[in-house]
């Protein structure tokens, strides 16, 4: 048995009820839909989060996973899930494994990725709110419908990448989604200027 395993296996017994046989406590546990993007709450110079089952270090994405019997948690990464094979109990108290569960874990993690995305956003709207006097209606007005919908018009998102230059702020372009769907959003992307 390789230490990575007998490290999961000693983990796992630890905080079970049935101590001595990996099968039965396994059975114990189950993958909660709660997953912690560790990026969120870094700090520079702070370590990343170990896998609290085969104390895999650095982990980005954390699930949570507990005991149906004694509550205990453990938040884990998901290569751990899909190897030692927990379920995944959905908020609608369905269990998921295999395929299905690793497809909901992905679905999960994009989720995850997304509401960071969209609150990057909204953040970079908020301070530049504060620092920009001039356009603050502007910018209050926007920032709502980022909220609202997740996506600017082209006029809108030129006018945020030019206040953000104006005032001197550092942000990533790519993460302005952009509705070209309907026409007259069409219409204001041929009009621009380069």
């Amino acid at each position: 048995m390789n230490a990575w395993i007998k490290t999961a296996t000693r983990n796992l017994l630890e905080k079970s009820e049935v101590k001595s046989d990996y099968s039965k406590a396994k059975d114990e546990w189950s993958t909660t839909e709660k997953v912690e993007d560790s990026l969120e709450n870094y700090e520079i110079g702070e370590e990343w989060p170990s896998c609290e089952l085969c104390e895999h270090e650095d982990l980005r994405w954390q699930f949570e996973i507990k005991n149906e019997l004694n509550q205990n948690r453990l938040m884990v990464g998901s290569t751990c899930i899909k190897q030692f094979d927990i379920k995944l109990l959905t908020s609608d108290q369905n269990f998921l494994e295999g395929e299905l569960r690793n497809t909901k874990m992905d679905q999960l993690i994009r989720q995850k990725i997304n509401e960071a995305k969209h609150n990057e956003v909204l953040d970079t709207l908020r301070i530049l709110w504060k620092k920009d006097v001039e356009f603050r209606k502007q910018i209050e007005g926007i920032g709502k419908i980022w909220k609202e919908k997740g996506h600017f018009s082209p006029k809108m998102a030129a006018l945020i990448i030019w206040r953000l230059n104006k005032q001197n702020m550092a942000f990533n372009p790519k993460r302005l989604k952009i509705s070209i769907r309907k026409r007259d959003f069409q219409d204001q992307i041929e009009e621009m200027e380069e």
